[in-house]
């Protein structure tokens, strides 16, 4: 791969559908780990499962060239950022006490 446009493009897709697989196989891990009699041996072999794939396909990307590696990156970071949008969770306030909150209450009410 010479051209380094085709690289970043070619780069940019496949860090995107590495991260995509990526997540998807994580959250259907933590989906199994109350079916598992030993979630943490699940857990563990989920992770090495996962991480050599996503290490292999870097690998590869890497040999082709250095920018497809780099936009590689980029889209994995995308990936990453989708994922946690799409499965987060949905309101945002039950995920935990407001900070800003607490912090008005330990000073003695709002201002």
């Amino acid at each position: 791969m010479t051209d380094p446009w085709l690289a970043l493009t070619v780069g940019l897709a496949s860090g995107a559908l590495l991260g995509a697989g990526y997540f998807a196989a994580l959250w259907w891990t933590v989906r199994q780990l109350p079916r598992r009699r030993r979630p943490g041996r699940w857990l563990a072999l989920s992770a090495l499962g996962r991480g050599a794939a996503l290490l292999a396909g870097f690998v590869a990307l890497a040999r082709a060239h250095p920018l497809a590696l780099l936009a590689a990156l980029v889209g994995f970071l995308l990936a990453r950022l989708v994922a946690t949008r799409m499965l987060g969770p949905a309101d945002r306030t039950a995920s935990g006490p407001d900070p800003a909150a607490s912090r008005r209450d330990a000073e003695g009410g709002a201002r």
